[in-house]
């Protein structure tokens, strides 16, 4: 998919507008991640409520029903200029991404439930600096899909992979804890939301490395040492070719 993604993205054409809104996207859902977790978490003063995600989440949705539009518009107005892989490629973005948010209004919803009860507890603090590493992966996804950097792309692929089994230890150890029920099940949606945040995070990256067929598969396959083979051949033409081609 990387040519297409490569002609949105770089071209300054008339689809330029695609790509902004795209870029938005996927801008917002990481920020509404990251108020999801102030909220959550109480870690500021000044945290959104449930109210003022929900209605963020809303921009989200916005988004992409005028980004489905406008990708389908261009695929029957003139399919010539970027064809069904391109209108197939947005499709698989604008809905992970879209996850992304609901997810993190889904965040809100158990702060709301659970009271303060998640923020003030010691086993949190096990959750916490991972909840930090899935807002830094996050933040990170914008630029590496605006500038269609490949080699970015498998480093946050292969870090958020292991976020991602860090996160799965976490919250087997937060549901052991003698606490009140309440309160595990709140730790284990908390942590298993962020889980499913980062594998959307993965999805939308996988676009960047791998051919339409294999998109989102990257956590049921390791294709990442095929990927990473192929850039080094494109990159130092005197070195072995590798065996199969993952992307366009």
């Amino acid at each position: 998919m990387l040519r297409e993604l490569i002609a949105l993205f770089r071209s300054g054409s008339a689809d330029q507008h695609i790509a902004d809104e795209l870029n938005r996207m996927i801008d917002e859902s990481a920020e509404l991640v990251r108020l999801a977790g102030d909220l959550c978490f109480q870690r500021s003063t000044e945290a959104p409520s449930l109210a003022d995600i929900k209605q963020r989440d809303k921009v989200i949705n916005k988004l992409q029903r005028r980004l489905r539009r406008e990708a389908f518009g261009d695929l029957l107005g003139d399919p010539r200029r970027f064809g069904l892989p391109f209108t197939l490629s947005v499709m698989n973005v604008v809905k992970d991404v879209e996850r992304i948010g609901d997810y993190a209004k889904e965040l809100a919803e158990v702060a709301e439930l659970a009271g303060s009860a998640p923020a003030t507890r010691a086993p949190i603090d096990r959750l916490l600096p991972l909840v930090q590493q899935v807002e830094r992966l996050l933040a990170a996804v914008g630029p590496t899909m605006k500038e269609t950097d490949q080699l970015k792309a498998v480093h946050l692929i292969d870090r958020g992979k292991d976020i991602r089994r860090e996160l799965a230890k976490v919250q087997k150890a937060l549901v052991s804890e003698r606490e009140p029920m309440l309160y595990a099940a709140a730790d284990a949606l908390i942590t298993q939301y962020y889980i499913r945040v980062v594998s959307h995070a993965l999805n939308v990256l996988s676009t960047l490395v791998t051919p339409l067929d294999r998109m989102d598969y990257l956590g049921k396959k390791d294709l990442l040492p095929e990927v990473k083979e192929r850039l080094k051949q494109q990159s130092d033409p005197a070195a072995p070719k590798p065996t199969a081609e993952l992307a366009d």
